[in-house]
């Protein structure tokens, strides 16, 4: 095919995709108490309920994740800072939207299945100079470590995973990433401390 042929076709195909969401999004049929995204994406009124709850303990695990993490900040050794913290949160909707795609995909899934593949529920930016890079990548993770938390996932070209358990709860996925800072800003070298916290009673990553 030729690539004019080809892009031409990628744009029908899009558009198509397109208005078959916005279709599903304007029907006034859903029943109260269930969830639609802007992208089209449904949860029924009972998974709707039960995302509003695995989120709630998202929502109730964070304070403290969020509090290690700048402590973690203020005793690294390495000249590292926090980027973006404000906005280390994904709103709610945002996660229903993420949560209804996956059991989209897999029917049989259930939303506490579902919201630990949400690997950024919280994120978190460890920003080095390249000089300190590898140095404050090992020095984070120890430091987390340090505070109950266990590597999940440690990738050197994008984010890596982390679960958080919370006094017994099941645990809460977020993703720390340490990052090298180059003149213009934050560079593509992700890579760092993923883990897994020992809650209390928690071994799974289950929210």
């Amino acid at each position: 095919m030729e690539a004019p042929e080809f892009l031409a076709r990628a744009a029908e195909y899009r558009e198509r995709w397109r208005a078959e969401r916005q279709a599903a999004l304007d029907r006034p049929t859903d029943p109260s108490g269930s969830f639609r995204s802007r992208g089209g994406f449904y949860l029924s009124p009972e998974r709707h309920a039960e995302a509003v709850a695995a989120i709630g303990r998202v929502r109730k695990a964070e304070p403290a994740v969020s509090a290690d993490t700048r402590t973690v900040e203020q005793e690294n050794r390495h000249g590292g800072w926090l980027e973006g913290f404000e906005r280390r949160l994904k709103d709610d909707d945002r996660l229903k939207e993420k949560i209804a795609e996956k059991l989209e995909a897999e029917p049989r899934m259930l939303v506490g299945e579902a919201l630990p593949e949400v690997a950024d529920a919280i994120r978190f930016t460890y920003c080095f100079q390249p000089e300190n890079y590898a140095s404050g990548h090992y020095g984070i993770k120890q430091r987390l470590e340090s505070r109950g938390y266990e590597m999940y996932h440690s990738k050197n070209s994008s984010c890596v995973d982390v679960i958080q358990g919370d006094q017994g709860e099941p645990g809460v996925r977020c993703r720390p990433q340490v990052v090298v800072e180059s003149g213009g800003g934050v560079a593509g070298e992700d890579a760092a401390a993923g883990v897994v916290t020992g809650g209390t009673g928690t071994s799974s990553p289950s929210v």
